[in-house]
Protein backbone atom coordinates (compact mmCIF):
# COMPACT_ATOMS: atom_id res chain seq x y z
CA UNK A 1 0.00 0.00 0.00
CA UNK A 2 1.46 3.35 -0.97
CA UNK A 3 1.20 6.66 0.91
CA UNK A 4 -1.52 8.01 -1.40
CA UNK A 5 -3.72 4.99 -0.69
CA UNK A 6 -3.12 5.33 3.08
CA UNK A 7 -4.02 9.01 2.92
CA UNK A 8 -7.18 8.28 0.92
CA UNK A 9 -8.32 5.64 3.43
CA UNK A 10 -7.52 7.71 6.51
CA UNK A 11 -9.24 10.80 5.09
CA UNK A 12 -12.40 8.96 4.11
CA UNK A 13 -12.94 6.46 6.95
CA UNK A 14 -13.17 6.74 10.74
CA UNK A 15 -12.66 3.06 11.65
CA UNK A 16 -8.96 2.75 10.66
CA UNK A 17 -8.09 5.69 12.93
CA UNK A 18 -9.96 4.16 15.85
CA UNK A 19 -8.34 0.78 15.26
CA UNK A 20 -4.91 2.39 15.34
CA UNK A 21 -5.67 4.19 18.61
CA UNK A 22 -7.14 1.03 20.19
CA UNK A 23 -8.88 3.05 22.88
CA UNK A 24 -12.39 3.90 21.80
CA UNK A 25 -13.75 0.42 21.15
CA UNK A 26 -12.60 -1.76 24.05
CA UNK A 27 -16.13 -3.07 24.46
CA UNK A 28 -16.33 -4.27 20.86
CA UNK A 29 -12.90 -5.87 21.21
CA UNK A 30 -13.97 -7.64 24.43
CA UNK A 31 -17.02 -9.27 22.83
CA UNK A 32 -15.40 -9.92 19.43
CA UNK A 33 -12.65 -12.06 20.99
CA UNK A 34 -15.19 -14.66 22.11
CA UNK A 35 -17.02 -17.06 19.77
CA UNK A 36 -20.46 -15.57 19.19
CA UNK A 37 -19.66 -12.68 21.51
CA UNK A 38 -20.67 -9.97 19.09
CA UNK A 39 -24.12 -11.59 18.78
CA UNK A 40 -24.44 -11.51 22.57
CA UNK A 41 -23.59 -7.80 22.58
CA UNK A 42 -25.93 -7.02 19.68
CA UNK A 43 -28.89 -8.79 21.25
CA UNK A 44 -28.35 -7.25 24.68
CA UNK A 45 -28.15 -3.77 23.16
CA UNK A 46 -30.98 -4.15 20.68
CA UNK A 47 -33.35 -5.60 23.26
CA UNK A 48 -32.37 -2.91 25.77
CA UNK A 49 -33.10 -0.16 23.22
CA UNK A 50 -36.56 -1.63 22.64
CA UNK A 51 -37.29 -2.04 26.37
CA UNK A 52 -37.43 -5.83 26.07
CA UNK A 53 -35.92 -7.80 28.93
CA UNK A 54 -32.85 -9.78 27.96
CA UNK A 55 -32.28 -12.93 30.00
CA UNK A 56 -29.82 -15.76 29.53
CA UNK A 57 -32.72 -17.88 28.28
CA UNK A 58 -33.49 -15.26 25.63
CA UNK A 59 -29.87 -15.25 24.47
CA UNK A 60 -29.74 -19.07 24.43
CA UNK A 61 -32.94 -19.19 22.38
CA UNK A 62 -31.84 -16.71 19.70
CA UNK A 63 -28.13 -17.53 19.41
CA UNK A 64 -27.67 -21.03 17.97
CA UNK A 65 -25.33 -23.32 19.90
CA UNK A 66 -23.16 -23.82 16.81
CA UNK A 67 -22.38 -20.07 16.96
CA UNK A 68 -22.03 -19.80 20.74
CA UNK A 69 -22.30 -22.80 23.06
CA UNK A 70 -24.33 -22.45 26.27
CA UNK A 71 -21.17 -22.66 28.39
CA UNK A 72 -19.41 -20.02 26.28
CA UNK A 73 -22.49 -17.80 26.55
CA UNK A 74 -22.49 -18.18 30.35
CA UNK A 75 -18.78 -17.30 30.45
CA UNK A 76 -19.31 -14.23 28.27
CA UNK A 77 -22.08 -13.08 30.59
CA UNK A 78 -20.01 -13.71 33.74
CA UNK A 79 -16.94 -11.96 32.31
CA UNK A 80 -18.93 -8.98 31.07
CA UNK A 81 -20.50 -8.56 34.53
CA UNK A 82 -17.02 -8.68 36.12
CA UNK A 83 -15.78 -6.08 33.60
CA UNK A 84 -18.86 -3.91 34.35
CA UNK A 85 -20.04 -4.04 30.76
CA UNK A 86 -23.44 -5.34 31.81
CA UNK A 87 -25.42 -5.44 35.04
CA UNK A 88 -27.65 -8.22 36.29
CA UNK A 89 -31.09 -7.30 37.69
CA UNK A 90 -34.17 -9.31 38.64
CA UNK A 91 -36.46 -10.04 35.72
CA UNK A 92 -39.88 -8.34 36.02
CA UNK A 93 -41.74 -11.26 34.48
CA UNK A 94 -39.96 -14.03 36.42
CA UNK A 95 -38.02 -13.09 39.57
CA UNK A 96 -36.08 -16.37 39.42
CA UNK A 97 -34.50 -15.19 36.18
CA UNK A 98 -32.08 -12.26 35.72
CA UNK A 99 -32.21 -9.49 33.16
CA UNK A 100 -29.00 -8.16 31.62
CA UNK A 101 -28.74 -4.40 31.36
CA UNK A 102 -25.85 -2.60 29.62
CA UNK A 103 -23.79 -0.25 31.78
CA UNK A 104 -23.52 3.45 30.93
CA UNK A 105 -20.01 2.75 29.56
CA UNK A 106 -21.40 0.01 27.32
CA UNK A 107 -24.11 2.31 26.00
CA UNK A 108 -21.50 4.98 25.23
CA UNK A 109 -19.25 2.45 23.47
CA UNK A 110 -22.22 1.06 21.52
CA UNK A 111 -23.18 4.55 20.38
CA UNK A 112 -19.58 5.28 19.33
CA UNK A 113 -19.48 2.03 17.35
CA UNK A 114 -22.83 2.76 15.71
CA UNK A 115 -21.72 6.28 14.82
CA UNK A 116 -18.49 4.99 13.26
CA UNK A 117 -20.37 2.37 11.23
CA UNK A 118 -22.96 4.91 10.05
CA UNK A 119 -20.26 7.35 9.02
CA UNK A 120 -18.10 4.78 7.26
CA UNK A 121 -20.91 2.95 5.49
CA UNK A 122 -22.49 6.03 3.93
CA UNK A 123 -21.88 5.96 0.22
CA UNK A 124 -21.31 9.25 -1.51
CA UNK A 125 -22.44 9.66 -5.09
CA UNK A 126 -18.88 10.17 -6.27
CA UNK A 127 -17.71 6.94 -4.68
CA UNK A 128 -20.65 4.81 -5.84
CA UNK A 129 -20.41 6.10 -9.44
CA UNK A 130 -16.69 5.40 -9.51
CA UNK A 131 -17.25 1.84 -8.29
CA UNK A 132 -20.07 1.21 -10.76
CA UNK A 133 -17.97 2.10 -13.82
Amino acid sequence: MNDDQKKLIENSLVLPKILKEQKKLKLIDFFAKRPGGHYVLYLIMLLYERNIECTEETLLYYIPSNICSPSTLSNIIKDSIVENYIKKEPCKADHRSKTFIPSRYTIEQWNTWRSVMRTDTQITKGVSIAKDK
